[in-house]
């Protein structure tokens, strides 16, 4: 009888799986070629209450300091006097110049505490110009409480916003509705008393 054919040659291996880009610094992701533009109207861009007797919420830069390529920030959370607290603190947003800012320093804010409480609910938007820390969850018998967090990698808080202060919303909700009123905190530690 004819020899068996051949057993058939065995399949290539597959192609080995693509290097992944180097991880951009401070945390961030690639930056798209192209960013929405930035919402109508005027930041904060959502349904809420912009009026500032809608809650008593506030947010004021405490310390800014730099020991080595990390910048510690400290903001203390408060209420006003003389404005009536019916909600807890949930959310403070912060206003970005753009949507690139958001992607370009994504992940910068690390380590961050509200009053001794570990949070790590910090959200980059790129649909929105912002940067915001949900979850706060400050209730009104709490007067006031210090939001403190890190920049590593030489990056800077005036870098972020772009100047020498940050503006920010103080929302009484997770979501975009509540109350809302906005400010500015300093940036800029020259600025500091």
């Amino acid at each position: 009888p004819p020899p068996p054919p051949p057993p058939p040659p065995p399949p290539p291996p597959p192609p080995p799986p693509p290097t992944p880009p180097p991880s951009p610094p401070n945390g961030s992701l690639p930056q798209p070629f192209f960013f929405p533009p930035p919402p109508n109207g005027n930041f904060p861009y959502c349904d809420c209450d912009r009026s500032p007797l809608s809650s008593p919420w506030r947010a004021e830069t405490s310390s800014l300091t730099t020991v080595g390529s990390t910048q510690f920030v400290a903001l203390r959370l408060f209420q006003l006097p003389g404005i009536a607290c019916t909600l807890p603190f949930y959310k403070l947003e912060i206003d970005l110049i753009s949507s690139s800012i958001s992607s370009q320093f994504r992940g910068a804010f690390r380590e961050a505490m509200i009053g001794s409480r570990r949070t790590s609910a910090i959200y980059w938007e790129t649909t929105r110009p912002i940067v915001k820390f949900t979850n706060l969850v400050v209730p009104c018998t709490t007067p006031e409480i210090m939001l403190t967090f890190e920049i590593r990698d030489g990056v800077k808080i005036e870098d972020i916003c772009q100047g020498p202060q940050c503006r920010y919303a103080a929302f009484t909700t997770n979501d975009n509705t509540g109350d809302c009123p906005s400010g500015v905190f300093i940036a800029d530690p020259v600025f500091l008393a």
